[in-house]
Formats: structure tokens, sequence, C-alpha cells
């Protein structure tokens, strides 16, 4: 696992604290599973039995808003909705990539 990963990780458990303001920054994508992949890229999932309008577009921006939250750009390199027949979860894809980060956020 990259260290980027570990803050990432880290930040959807606990928060990060943003030294400039020695606030806790939490993240408001709420993903059920993060999934961290060898090549770097990171996979996030939400589980869903209805969707109330809520589309792929909508989780895939909220993770983006969030990594950038601690100064984290990243692309969206598939986003898509894992559909599956009851009694199975169904589930918002969205696999990411790092491009780059600002160490300031970091505590």
């Amino acid at each position: 696992m990259t260290e980027d990963q570990k803050v990432i990780r880290r930040y959807y458990k606990e928060g990060i604290v943003d030294v400039s303001t020695d606030k806790v920054v939490v993240p408001d994508g709420y993903p059920d599973k993060i999934i961290m992949k060898e090549s770097g890229q990171i996979e996030f999932r939400r589980t869903f039995f209805y969707k109330f309008g809520k589309t792929t577009e909508d989780f895939a921006s909220r993770i983006i808003d969030d990594l950038d939250k601690i100064g984290y750009k990243a692309n969206v390199m598939l986003g898509q909705e894992v559909y599956k027949s009851w009694p199975a979860e169904s589930y918002w894809q969205v696999i990411v990539e790092v491009l780059r980060m600002h160490p300031i956020f970091l505590s």
C-alpha cells in the first residue's frame, strides 16, 4: 500500500487534522468499502437498495470532492453501477487514480 493510500484510508476511517487550522477534516462521501489496488488506484463502493434519484456520477463527485478537501487531485478511471438481484447488494463503484497531493494537510 502506498503512503497516499494509507493517508486516504485513514481519512475515511477517522478524519485528518489540517495542520494549518488544527481542525479535523472529515469526508462526505461515506463509501461502504475501500479497496487499495497494487497499481496505486483506489476503488470506492457504496451499496444501495433504492437509489432515491442518486447516480454513479453523484457518488464519484462526492469522492473527488472529499479527496480535494485534503489536497489530493484524482481522475475517475471507472464509474459504474453494479446491479445484483435481491438478496445480493447492488453498489456504485468508482475507481480513481491519485494525481498529486499537497502535504500541508497531513498531520
